[in-house]
């Protein structure tokens, strides 16, 4: 009785151990999806080394000129938004206050902006706003597209020369369409997938890696299961 009490025993081990291993693969299987998942949503700029760097916000504050119609009723929630998303990247914003400051983030919401952007006004309006130079053609380029669409809503982000930081510009019609917020997400290196939630989650390790000083597409993947929890815990307003 002894010997068979041993060996119905030691199957349960047996049992057990097999069934911990199957939970350790499916754990591993769903946090790699995960890390996955969050690679996909940043935007990744080939270095000079051929390595997929993230696009990104260098600095904890960011410059800011907006250009919009007198009494837009939209500006507030916007500025809302915008405010949230940086609280989120742990960046803070101050609008620019000379024309040779170094702009980080433009955004340009007319109502009339198919108008703006057309051949006619369209040097005149980028010269107004003292936008580079040598991003008006990449401007001019996503704007037409995006107003052939008839959806005058885009972002248009420059990697600056040494790949460490992104100049972005948000060009639309107004603030009450989802387009619109998914832009200024980009505008920060976030590709939205319509989850805000998730989106914040995502932007939140984006700029924890930065931080920690990790631009790399391998060093960032290998960081994000340490950096995840944190950030859902603070952000993911779902479990709330």
């Amino acid at each position: 009785m002894r010997a068979l009490y041993f060996d119905v025993c030691s199957m349960k081990r047996i049992i057990s151990i097999i069934f911990l291993v199957i939970l350790s693969g499916c754990s591993g299987d769903s946090q790699k999806g995960d890390v996955d998942t969050y690679l996909g949503m940043f935007i990744w700029r080939n270095a000079a080394n051929g390595k997929d760097i993230a696009a990104a916000f260098l600095n904890d504050s960011i410059t800011l000129q907006v250009a919009t119609d007198p009494h837009n009723l939209d500006v507030s929630s916007q500025r809302n938004q915008l405010e949230h998303i940086a609280a989120v990247a742990g960046i803070r914003i101050h609008n620019i206050s000379t024309p040779m400051e170094i702009l980080n983030l433009y955004i340009i919401n007319r109502s009339n902006i198919i108008e703006l952007m057309s051949d006619i006004n369209f040097q005149k309006i980028m010269n107004e706003y003292y936008i580079p130079a040598f991003h008006h053609n990449e401007i001019n380029k996503f704007a037409k597209k995006a107003i052939s669409n008839s959806s005058p809503c885009v972002t248009v982000s420059f990697p600056t020369p040494d790949r460490s930081t992104v100049i972005s510009y948000v060009i639309i019609n107004n603030f009450r369409d989802e387009c619109e917020i998914n832009n200024l997400y980009y505008a920060f290196g976030i590709v939205s997938r319509g989850n805000h939630v998730q989106d914040d989650v995502a932007l939140c390790i984006l700029y924890e890696a930065r931080r920690r000083n990790l631009r790399v597409k391998e060093d960032i993947s290998r960081a994000i299961p340490n950096i995840e929890p944190a950030c859902r815990k603070k952000w993911d307003r779902s479990d709330h």
